[in-house]
This record gives C-alpha cells, structure tokens and sequence, in this order.
C-alpha cells in the first residue's frame, strides 16, 4: 500500500540532517519570513494614514463648500440677482489647534555646598480620542484662513444696481475688501 505517514516524516527528516549548513538555511527563511510581515503591516499603516489624510482633506473641502453654498443662498435672495454661483478661494488651508497634555519635570542637583544646578523639561503629548475603532487627534479649534478672492456669476449681474447689491453683500459676510470680489453676468 504505502508508507505511512510517520515513516515519511521520518525520511524527510534524515534527509535534511545530510544538508550541509541547513540551520543557516531555516534562519535565512524565517528572517525573510518576518522581513515580509513587517513590510505587510507598514503598508498597511501608512495606507491607513492616507485615509485620513484624504478624510481631513475631504472634511476642509466639505467647509469650504458649505461657505460657498450658504453665500450663493444668501446672494441668489437678493432681487435681481437670479440663479448665482459662488466661488472663494482662501490663502492657505484651515488651521487646527490641537489638544496636548503638558507635564514638566524638574531636576535639582546641588553639589559643593552652595552650587545649585536645576534642569527643568515640559513635554507636550497630543490627546488623542479613540471612538468606532479610529484613533484621532481631539482639535480645541479650528481657524479659518484668510478670504483671498471671490467670483460670483448672477443672472442678473448685467445690472449695475444687482452688481453693488452683490458686491456690498459679499463684503459684509465675508469681511473683505472690494478688489478681491469680481462679479460677472450668467451667460
């Protein structure tokens, strides 16, 4: 019939017992075994780290367009005006202020008598909130960047009257100056 299974096992075993140097040859593997494992897990950290990356880029595109989209309401009320389209662009992303935990610790030596050295460290650790498996930074606040230019395209732009209603509107919700605001007729 055959040979049984522990017998074969057996047989395998001699075999590499003939090997030359076959401990340097299972270490070699294992080590490339873990070299794998370790690159597996590190590409999936720093993919994680892309997600929220792009979450927090989609989280300032979001805001962005919520100002955009409550400006165009706003604008589109005003008589004359008809259908509007908003577009603002800013002088550089939101800016986010962090939650940290401070903690200081001071070392005083003294040494011939009278000599006194002190060192002193602050360390600030950010806090970070775990909820539904994802771990993110707690934010205090987020400050909004500067308005650097606005475009609004009405309907009824063509009319000088509607144009300063826009513009005025604008400079007020908005707190900027009037050289940053172009309004243009729909087509």
């Amino acid at each position: 019939m055959g040979k049984s299974y522990k017998t074969k096992i057996k047989e395998f075993y001699l075999k590499l017992k003939t090997i030359k140097n076959i401990e340097i040859i299972i270490a070699v593997i294992v080590i490339a075994l873990i070299i794998l494992l370790y690159s597996l897990i590190s590409v999936n950290k720093k993919n994680d780290v892309k997600i929220s990356s792009a979450v927090n880029e989609k989280q300032e595109m979001s805001l962005t367009a919520e100002v955009e989209r409550k400006l165009t309401e706003v604008l589109s009320q005003i008589d004359g005006a008809g259908k509007v389209k908003v577009m603002i662009t800013y002088s550089s992303s939101p800016e986010k202020i962090i939650a940290n935990t401070k903690s200081t610790h001071t070392n005083t030596t003294s040494s011939s008598g009278s000599v006194t050295t002190s060192t002193s460290t602050v360390t600030e650790t950010p806090i970070i909130i775990s909820s539904s498996g994802k771990s993110e930074l707690y934010i205090i606040k987020e400050i909004m960047p500067q308005v650097v230019g606005v475009i609004v395209v009405a309907e009824g732009a063509d009319n000088a009257r509607v144009r300063l209603d826009l513009m005025r509107a604008v400079q007020t919700i908005l707190n900027i100056n009037a050289n940053s605001i172009e309004i243009f007729a729909m087509k």
